[in-house]
């Protein structure tokens, strides 16, 4: 009797605390939504791109929210890497628009190491949203 009281105590202690765990961070996640043209993924244009020039926050008070800094890595088939990082806000920089007008169709372009300012807290809690992976057009 004594064991399957704390074996069930055990569970009961384990199912709360994941529980909480998981509550915090789907909360968080969902606190905003960064895109670039409303998209997370998948295929994109160059010109979508480029008439947007910044990623954006899709929230109703997205005036309480800014992106504060990113990576842009462009992968283009046989040639390293391209990373350049924006560490002011979400707004691409010229190299970046360079960058990704001059990439061929098929090129893979992530955005990530997107952090976000929520700056309705005090101390300006800075949050790191999901990555950005799209392929161009």
């Amino acid at each position: 009797m004594k064991k399957i009281f704390l074996i069930t105590l055990l569970v009961t202690i384990i199912s709360n605390v994941f529980s909480q765990d998981a509550k915090k961070s789907s909360s968080e996640e969902l606190q905003y939504y960064v895109n670039c043209t409303g998209k997370t993924e998948g295929t994109i244009s160059k010109a979508e791109i480029l008439a947007q020039k910044s990623l954006s926050i899709n929230r109703r008070d997205v005036d309480a929210y800014r992106i504060a800094s990113f990576k842009l890595t462009l992968i283009i088939k046989n040639i390293d890497p391209i990373e350049i990082e924006n560490n002011k806000d979400g707004s691409l920089l010229p190299k970046m628009i360079q960058i990704i007008d001059g990439a061929p169709s098929g090129s893979k372009l992530l955005f990530e190491y997107i952090k976000v300012v929520d700056s309705k807290e005090a101390n300006g809690k800075t949050l790191t949203s999901h990555a950005l992976s799209f392929v161009i057009e």
